[in-house]
């Protein structure tokens, strides 16, 4: 008996390994999540202007951080330390860059980090991003779609999208409050390039939302027999 088997060309090979992705996010002001992990009964935190006081148990102050030093002026600067210290845990939100400054983060009181880690804040967060997953060993990435909507009192809004730190693609947002979809024709990721697409305002933003829909292929270009 003979069997014969068709040999699917790279277009076909491509379109049959297609899985249809999509993420959202919701703009938010989480900007630094702090855990106490020690054996205290309490622990707080409490952000002053300029600083940033860590205390366990509960209003015993272990640690006051100057927000304003060299080596913790910005939030991935503070979040690398406070999660270097012993019986802390800091990361930081995935709508921030880790560029902006630790001091801006918004004033409050003494908080309970004991019982679960709690997010604190930075008003005047103005963007909303998405990262896309690092495209993998012989994978490609194709956007096919951006829905956006920025709500702000003034100024601008942006979508721009980036390879790593290189920008590929930037278009005006709608007015604030309208939904629009990007006029973005297609936009290609390949094996270890990362994506990030964002809305970014030159003004306090109040609410967003962005979605990303993009195909995940492998990439024909790396096919093996």
């Amino acid at each position: 008996m003979t069997y014969e088997y068709e040999e699917l060309s790279d277009r076909q090979y491509y379109e049959a390994t297609k899985e249809l992705r999509t993420c959202f996010r919701a703009w938010n002001k989480n900007s630094i999540k702090i855990t106490y992990t020690g054996t205290e009964v309490s622990a707080t935190a409490e952000v002053k202007a300029n600083s940033l006081e860590l205390a366990a148990p509960a209003l015993t102050v272990v640690y006051n951080i100057d927000l304003t030093a060299a080596n913790r002026d910005t939030l991935a600067e503070l979040v690398a330390y406070i999660d270097g210290l012993a019986d802390w845990e800091c990361e930081l939100g995935d709508q921030f860059e880790g560029s902006e400054a630790s001091a801006s983060l918004t004033v409050i009181g003494a908080t309970d980090v004991k019982t679960a880690g709690v997010w604190f804040v930075q008003d005047a967060n103005l963007q909303i991003k998405i990262v896309l997953p690092t495209v993998g060993r012989i994978r490609k990435i194709k956007i096919t779609k951006i829905l956006f909507v920025s709500t702000y009192g003034s100024g601008a809004s942006a979508l721009k999208i980036y390879k790593g730190s290189t920008q590929k693609w930037e278009e005006a947002a709608a007015s604030s409050t309208v939904e629009k979809e990007s006029s973005l024709p297609a936009l290609t990721g390949i094996e270890g390039e990362t994506v990030t697409v964002k809305i970014v305002n030159s003004a306090a933003m109040t609410a967003g939302q962005l979605m990303v829909a993009y195909e995940e292929k492998l990439n024909p270009s790396r096919r093996t027999g």
